[in-house]
């Protein structure tokens, strides 16, 4: 069985989440990981059932999404 998504999120984990964080944080944050890597699996199975030209331009789309949230995590607005 594969861990991917589990071990980028220990990664993430050690990064980004203060390591005296109540555990109820770190459980409510893995909880969001997961979800969201989900939601981006959900979205590519369903770049399958169209055309490579549009699955091409969701992908784009959804990395600009992803550097919109960056900018305004760097910005202190998200």
């Amino acid at each position: 069985m594969s861990s991917h998504i589990e071990d980028r999120w220990k990664n993430y984990r050690l990064k980004v989440i203060p390591l005296d964080a109540p555990e109820l944080q770190a459980i409510e944050c893995r909880r969001a990981y997961f979800a969201g890597a989900q939601a981006v699996i959900d979205i590519a199975l369903g770049l399958t059932t169209g055309s490579q030209q549009a699955a091409a331009k969701q992908m784009r789309d959804l990395k600009e999404e992803v550097l919109r949230f960056k900018a305004q995590v760097v910005a202190g607005r998200a």
